[in-house]
């Protein structure tokens, strides 16, 4: 019994156990179920935060994008307001020296006149054209800005689909495979770390067998290396999701993080659009230069004309010459960014100019001898050329250089802070060393072109083969991303090259070329690939066609590195373009090899795409944007515009601006965007058209001096409407001269003339601190000089600021008093009347110096008789004034008149005809004006120009004038006379019927 209780409880025990088994089974079974769903709902969560991460990452990152944009536009629209404001100051100088601070008539040489009026004008111009540059370089900038913002850089705002591709709902596990639910954990990772230990293990082995005896240290090191992780060549690069990248900048892949700034979507999208007013804005910089450069010019003018012609001053005009001449070297030396040779050239052909026409006006004005001032003379035609010729420099240094999407003044150094990330100066760089390398004769010799053909050939062949070491298999399944994108755009640019010389070779004289045999390297080579891995980029080294991977770099063999590939490649695209040009073949311009795309491929389309394509002629996939439905990949999201309209709505030209104001068409306005010039063209063009009218108006200028100068011809032209004729004069060749003497003293320089027939034919001349006279009897003349020198002694206060002008009053009976010299103050503020002896009932008077309100005046003319109204010029405002006596005080003038006087601005010599017929003035160009105050009209008439013009008077119906001219012997001093016109002589008559006439019979 006992035996067979132990063998009933050995079997229900074996019974227990065998029923335990699929209960434990199941428990486990459970467990690792329950293990692997909290795992995945872990993960799920994880992956669902992160998704909603993403999207605010990625709306973060177009906010960036936006202010960059923003950026850039306010780089040019805060500069252009700041040119407006400068441009609008300087237009207000340029104005001002023109209006209020204009030189007085007569003061300079015309020439001199002309050069001031030239050089201020072409400022004005050039003023003007840089305010119109700026403004549409500032409107243009902010309007494609707004539609960048608007229209292509938008936020991409997740939808309601892609928010909800995000979230997972718990049953999704129930479809993961069976081996993903029981998963056993840390067994799985133990035992592929155990195959990656003995892997790694039998390639060492493997390697020490291959090892030389002799080199152990060698060995050691080597192995050291393999078992060591912190020795290998690695590139740190930070893990980013694929869906964060954006399309623009490869939605996936670590290459998007290695790119550079410049190659964003966004920062391509403004390159292509600031063509529109990037050449606005150079040349509005460029225009504001000249201005300030003409503005200098014109001071120094200016200078010469108020210091030396008016002031009689040297050493002032002296030193503002050189000042303004330093300083617009200075400012042309900043601006211009050309070797130094060229600025010494443009500092000679600045300062030159004014230094000769202060020369020449300090001749001049010294009374040198005739052959001197002729000699000096000669020098003004000279400095009208040197202007004409300094337009023509700054043309050129001002020529837009055109090289595929721009045109720039690039030898204006203003350009370079057009350039925020180099575009600029890369791309001349680059057309700079083919022009160079491409300097050739226009016919080269044939062996040029043979030798580049063959060389060009050999590189075909030998980048071709090493090309297709890369398009294995084996080989692109190993690339990584970043290799991915530099293989495809090597292949690409390759392609381009190799098309461009096989055509161009098969229709030009060096076709044989393509059959010339090329000797084969047999030198092994290895391949030097990199492999990501945690974060990081390992480098190993692979042998094409198979064979196992390397870490060491393999001795006695090549090494083909992509990086250096590319960069052949792009040294071979340089010369088939120098070959082509060579041939006379057009090439059309092609992307530079570099900077490659930051775009990634997944490896398996690279290995489809590898597959399917001939070695000699594959090309990238297309680039797919990569990332899940729950990231917006469209750049600028869903309310973006296409990039495929970004040519149409952002490019350069007339087309991309008559997108503005699209119903031009629809007016009937004349649609020209087909007439398409390269970016840059037409503000150049503006700026050409200008300078060459300035050119012009130079060459007018150095006519105009040559003529006068070698025939002695004096070009005028009178206005067009003015009543300007010759004087009847009793000679039929003009007005007749009656005096002519050499001056009584070297300095001797006439201010005016008075006479009166009451005196008969003795002639008042003032200078600035002295009155002379001139008696004339018959053929012979009589010189007085210092005469009321008692007078003028016992008013030292007067005489101390000189004499301005001059003019006689003489009283007839019952009222007496004799006849009085009317002299007015330097100051224009006071007179001073002298009595003159051997006048009628002539007495010594009494000295008598008032004032004259209403001042500073210019001239003053005394009206005849007692009591009878004076007339004045206000200085400044050129008004013409009718004085009166103070009640009170009779020798005291107030003004009680305007005059509507036109052409009194540069008047400097006034006349009273009659007591109320006419007031007569004299420009020192010899324009003589007549006001007449009974009707209120205006006539004038033009004196010889080649006197200088001081003064006149009127006696007995004839009227006298003064100057000084030149002559051979040197200045002379000369009264000329003339009959009164035929329109003064009728109303002189008219009057004296009246009995309105004082003293003129």
């Amino acid at each position: 019994s006992g035996f067979w209780l132990r063998r009933s409880g050995a079997e229900a025990a074996a019974a227990a156990g065998t029923m335990a088994d699929p209960i434990s089974a199941a428990g486990i079974g459970a467990g690792l179920m329950s293990y692997n769903r909290q795992n995945w709902m872990w993960d799920s969560n994880l992956r669902q935060k992160r998704e909603y991460q993403g999207q605010a990452m990625n709306i973060k990152r177009f906010e960036l994008y936006r202010e960059d944009v923003r950026d850039l536009a306010d780089l040019t629209i805060s500069k252009m307001d700041n040119y407006l404001l400068i441009n609008i100051l300087l237009l207000g100088f340029c104005v001002k020296i023109f209006t209020e601070g204009r030189p007085h008539p007569g003061s300079s040489p015309s020439w001199l006149h002309w050069l001031y009026a030239a050089t201020n004008a072409g400022a004005l111009l050039y003023f003007m054209l840089s305010v119109w540059l700026a403004m549409h370089a500032s409107i243009a900038s902010h309007s494609f800005e707004v539609r960048l913002l608007t229209q292509f850089v938008r936020l991409p705002i997740p939808s309601k689909e892609q928010i909800d591709a995000a979230r997972f709902h718990a049953q999704d596990f129930e479809a993961k495979k069976s081996k993903e639910m029981f998963r056993v954990p840390v067994l799985s990772e133990m035992f592929r770390n155990f195959t990656n230990t003995m892997n790694n293990l039998t390639n060492r082995d493997s390697q020490q067998q291959q090892q030389p005896p002799q080199q152990p240290a060698r060995l050691e090191a080597n192995m050291a290396s393999l078992n060591s992780l912190d020795s290998l060549p690695t590139l740190d690069i930070t893990a980013a999701d694929a869906d964060l990248a954006g399309p623009a900048e490869a939605l996936t892949g670590n290459a998007a993080l290695e790119a550079e700034v410049a190659n964003y979507q966004h920062v391509k999208l403004y390159r292509q659009v600031q063509s529109n007013w990037q050449a606005y804005d150079a040349y509005s910089r460029v225009s504001m230069a000249m201005g300030c450069n003409q503005f200098l010019s014109a001071m120094s003018y200016y200078c010469l004309i108020m210091f030396v012609g008016e002031n009689h001053v040297t050493w002032p005009a002296l030193c503002c010459t050189l000042a303004f001449a330093g300083c617009a070297y200075l400012l042309a030396r900043l601006d211009l960014y050309v070797p130094r040779h060229v600025l010494r050239r443009a500092g000679i052909m600045m300062a030159v100019p004014p230094f000769m026409a202060f020369a020449d006006i300090i001749i001049d004005k010294a009374n040198s001898p005739y052959w001197l001032r002729r000699i000096t003379d000669a020098l003004v035609p000279i400095i009208f050329g040197f202007h004409c010729y300094w337009i023509y420099f700054i043309i050129q240094m001002a020529r837009a250089e055109v090289d595929e999407d721009m045109s720039l003044p690039v030898k204006f150094r203003s350009v370079l802070f057009l350039d925020v990330y180099g575009w600029v100066r890369s791309s001349m760089s680059r057309r700079r060393r083919d022009e160079a390398a491409a300097e050739l004769p226009r016919t080269p010799r044939p062996e040029v072109k043979t030798s580049l053909a063959i060389w060009c050939h050999e590189k075909l062949v030998k980048l071709d083969k090493e090309l297709c070491l890369w398009e294995g298999p084996d080989i692109l399944d190993t690339l990584a991303s970043q290799q991915a994108a530099l293989y495809y755009q090597c292949r690409t640019c390759f392609n381009r090259a190799a098309a461009e010389l096989t055509d161009s070779l098969q229709g030009s004289s060096e076709s044989d070329v393509l059959g010339r045999e090329v000797l084969e390297d047999t030198t092994e080579v290895w391949l030097k690939l990199h492999h990501e891995q945690s974060g990081r980029v390992k480098v190993f080294y692979q042998r094409p066609g198979g064979g196992e991977p390397t870490l060491r770099v393999p001795s006695d063999a090549a090494i083909s590195d992509l990086e250096q590939l590319c960069a052949d490649i792009a040294a071979f695209e340089e010369k088939v373009g120098k070959l082509l040009r060579l041939l006379a073949r057009r090439r059309p311009p092609s992307a530079p090899a570099a900077p490659m795309p930051t775009e990634s491929f997944p490896a398996p389309a690279m290995a489809a795409s590898a597959a399917a394509s001939p070695s000699s002629g594959v090309v990238a996939p297309h680039l797919e944007e990569v990332g899940n439905a729950a990231q917006e990949t469209r750049f600028g999201g869903r309310e973006a515009v296409e990039l495929s309209a970004a040519p149409r709505l952002l490019g350069a030209g007339a087309s991309a601006g008559a997108t503005f104001a699209p119903q031009a068409d629809e007016q009937g306005v004349p649609d020209r965007s087909s007439e398409q010039r390269p970016p840059g063209q037409f503000p150049w063009m503006l700026f050409l058209q200008g300078s060459i009218f300035l050119m012009c108006v130079w060459g007018m200028g150095f006519v105009w001096c040559v003529v006068e100068w070698s025939f002695g011809v004096d070009i005028s032209l009178d206005p067009i409407g003015c009543a300007w004729h010759s004087l009847e004069v009793k000679s039929a060749r003009g007005p007749e001269r009656i005096f002519s003497s050499a001056l009584p003293h070297p300095h001797f320089a006439p201010k005016g003339l008075a006479c009166h027939p009451d005196i008969g034919a003795t002639f008042f001349v003032h200078e600035r601190f002295g009155v002379s006279s001139v008696q004339l009897a018959g053929e012979t003349s009589h010189w007085k000089s210092a005469v009321f020198q008692q007078c003028l002694s016992e008013a030292a206060d007067f005489q101390d600021g000189g004499i301005r002008s001059l003019s006689l009053e003489c009283d007839r009976p019952p009222s007496g008093g004799g006849c009085h010299t009317v002299l007015l103050g330097a100051q224009g503020r006071s007179v001073l009347r002298c009595p003159v002896e051997g006048g009628p009932r002539s007495s010594s008077g009494r000295l008598n110096t008032s004032a004259v309100y209403g001042g500073p005046w210019r001239a003053l003319a005394s009206g005849s008789g007692s009591g009878g109204a004076a007339w004045a010029i206000r200085e400044g405002s050129g008004s013409l004034m009718e004085m009166q006596p103070r009640v009170g005080a009779a020798s005291e003038l107030l003004p009680r008149l305007q005059l509507s006087a036109t052409g009194a601005a540069n008047v400097t010599a006034l006349h009273a005809l009659g007591a109320s017929v006419a007031v007569l003035g004299l420009e020192s160009g010899g324009r003589l004006h007549a006001w007449f105050l009974q009707t209120a009209r205006h006539s004038s008439w033009q004196l010889p120009k080649a006197t200088k013009w001081v003064g006149l008077c009127s006696a007995k119906g004839q009227l006298f004038f003064a100057g000084v001219e030149r002559a051979r012997e040197g200045p002379l001093f000369s009264i000329w006379q003339a009959l009164l016109p035929p329109e003064l002589r009728a109303a002189l008559d008219a009057a004296s019927v009246d009995g309105a006439v004082g003293s003129e019979p």
